[in-house]
C-alpha cells in the first residue's frame, strides 16, 4: 500500500466509523435521507448505506478503477454545489 491508498482507506474509514457512529446514537437522521420504501425497508437502506463505504474502502486496496472514478464523481459533485449555495 503506497501513501496515497493509504490517506484514501484512512479517510473512507473514518468516514465509515463515523457512520456507524452517528447510526448508532440517532439511526433516525438518516432514514429522512434515505426514504425507504416502508418502515421494513429502513434496516435495510441502512446497511446498504453502511456496507457501501465500506466497499470504497476494499476498492482502493484492490485498486479497482471503478472506485476511484465513482469517488472523483462524487467529490466534484460537492465542488459543483458550493457555487450554488451562494446563488441561493
Amino acid at each position: 500500500m503506497n501513501r496515497s491508498q493509504a490517506v484514501v482507506v484512512g479517510f473512507v474509514v473514518s468516514a465509515w466509523l463515523t457512520l456507524i457512529a452517528i447510526l448508532i446514537v440517532q439511526p433516525t437522521l438518516y432514514d429522512g435521507e434515505l426514504q425507504p420504501i416502508g418502515p421494513a425497508g429502513q434496516p435495510l437502506a441502512r446497511t446498504a448505506f453502511v456496507a457501501a463505504i465500506g466497499v470504497l474502502a476494499i476498492g482502493t486496496l484492490r485498486r479497482w478503477r471503478w472506485t476511484f472514478w465513482l469517488m472523483l464523481i462524487a467529490f466534484a459533485a460537492g465542488i459543483v454545489r458550493l457555487p450554488l449555495f451562494g446563488l441561493q
